[in-house]
């Protein structure tokens, strides 16, 4: 992936819903050359195999599962995961939301454009909007512009919810990272 700064990918499923999937993922990351600055899963519902979205006992121990990661590595967890079929809120347990410092939500308007829109945050005012737009190259999708946009971005069915949690103090500045490498 050109232009993305170190990056590592894990082939596997991962499984955040049990303590040795957690344990899994751990020893993974311990082999990598430095901790990540974000750990990001896509989609959560493809990386809790048997929990139920809808169970707040299950998603409590999965967003347990995920502050331990989080908190061993000094890094920042993004989950992606789906809207309701309405598009009003993140699918599931309550759980998910109260759990996060930021929520975003993208809304594609169109093939390779969307609007991210920060829709809940728990520490500080929301960012404003930003259209982000992308290319396809090679069979993958990648970013080219984000920008403002005001409040009149519109509501579509396609939406898609983020969830965040901060990491640690180190620095986040990407600028700094080497090319992209697999998993070692």
């Amino acid at each position: 992936l050109e232009g993305i700064p170190q990056s590592w990918f894990i082939p596997e499923r991962a499984n955040l819903s049990t303590p040795r999937g957690i344990d899994q993922i751990a020893r993974a990351i311990g082999r990598l050359p430095e901790p990540p600055k974000l750990l990001a899963m896509d989609t959560l519902a493809r990386a809790i195999p048997g929990v139920g979205e809808n169970m707040q006992q299950g998603m409590g121990l999965v967003i347990d599962g995920v502050d331990r990661l989080r908190e061993e590595f000094g890094c920042a967890a993004l989950l992606v995961h789906h809207a309701r079929k309405n598009g009003t809120a993140i699918r599931g347990s309550s759980v998910l939301e109260g759990a996060a410092d930021v929520v975003m939500e993208m809304q594609r308007e169109q093939v390779l454009s969307a609007v991210l829109k920060n829709v809940n945050q728990k520490d500080g005012p929301a960012s404003s909007p930003m259209r982000v737009s992308g290319a396809a190259r090679n069979g993958s999708w990648g970013v080219t512009s984000v920008a403002a946009v005001g409040q009149d971005a519109r509501r579509t069915k396609s939406s898609r919810a983020a969830l965040v949690r901060r990491g640690g103090e180190r620095s986040h500045d990407v600028s700094a990272w080497p090319r992209p490498a697999q998993l070692p």
